[in-house]
């Protein structure tokens, strides 16, 4: 029998959201197995590796660095053409959409590369969709340029001018190719924490830059460049007629899948965590390592 395993993780801050959304989970009564990581489920090597960046101090403990340790982890201990759904855990899972998360789990098994992913563009192909407009998630405006050079696409236009691939859930089905994907995705920032950090480009960003996103940068480019098998990403985001980067719940209401970001966390932990995150940076400041 083909597994269908849900792998979402937090640190130990913000389990509230995990235990949500594994409720959530069951729920659907989709998922085989569901694996909820924290920081002491990571390998102790990989711990080991990076302990100076996986501290509450670092944007997303760490830039994400863990979250396709946690994924390869998961694909490791099981059998070739079983498959795992990643997810963050501030997203929600709607019983309303388990028809449409099977066909999910359908694509990744047919998926060529092996993973099912989501761009951050309309089905039509336009940042225009049904009278709204829609986020510019343009590559070359989340990904730094260092990160550019790194995977030699900064003179491509069909990767830097295209919309990035979401890397807040997907699904990948066990194969030699999403091994691989994994495994490179990980290279990438453990050759060069740089190029998964907030630090600054050492070469020149592209027009247009407003930030790099981490670990979505790295997944997105490798994403384009296998390719993997996407469809739009607003299933399960839709934007609001009045403001395009705040959501309309109503509109994806039959969303298997809903990106809220809810963290679980009170307004007290919240400002505990941005002050944690300021105090990091300002000590890096001063250290004279830039914001990585």
């Amino acid at each position: 029998m083909t597994k269908r395993v849900l792998v979402t993780f937090s640190d130990h801050r913000m389990k509230v959201a995990r235990r949500r959304l594994c409720r959530q989970a069951k729920d659907m009564g989709v998922y085989t197995d569901i694996v909820s990581a924290s920081e002491f489920d990571l390998d102790p090597a990989f711990r080991q590796q990076f302990k100076d960046y996986l501290t509450p101090e670092h944007r997303g403990f760490g830039y994400y660095a863990w979250k396709p340790q946690i994924v390869l982890q998961t694909l490791q201990r099981l059998q070739d053409g079983d498959l795992v759904h990643w997810i963050d855990s501030g997203c929600h899972l709607n019983p309303a959409g388990r028809q449409r998360l099977l066909e999910f789990f359908a694509m990744a098994a047919e998926a060529p590369s092996g993973l099912q992913g989501f761009e951050c563009l309309p089905p039509n192909g336009s940042l225009i969709y049904e009278g709204r407009q829609f986020p510019d998630q343009g590559e070359a405006k989340w990904t730094k340029g260092d990160l550019l050079d790194r995977l030699a696409v900064r003179d491509r236009p069909e990767i830097t001018g295209s919309q990035q691939l979401g890397a807040t859930t997907f699904f990948v089905r066990k194969c030699p190719a999403a091994m691989d994907f994994m495994r490179h995705w990980i290279r990438v920032f453990s050759e060069d924490f740089s190029m998964i950090d907030d630090r600054p480009s050492r070469s020149p960003n592209l027009e247009g830059f407003q930030e790099h996103r981490h670990d979505q940068s790295i997944y997105s480019i490798l994403g384009k460049l296998l390719p993997i098998s996407t469809t739009s990403v607003f299933e399960f985001w839709f934007p609001r007629t009045d403001n395009c980067w705040l959501p309309d719940w109503e509109r994806v209401g039959d969303a298997p899948i809903q990106i809220r970001r809810d963290r679980g966390l009170k307004g007290e932990s919240r400002l505990k965590i941005a002050g944690l995150q300021a105090k990091g940076w300002l000590k890096r400041l001063l250290a004279g390592g830039g914001r990585g």
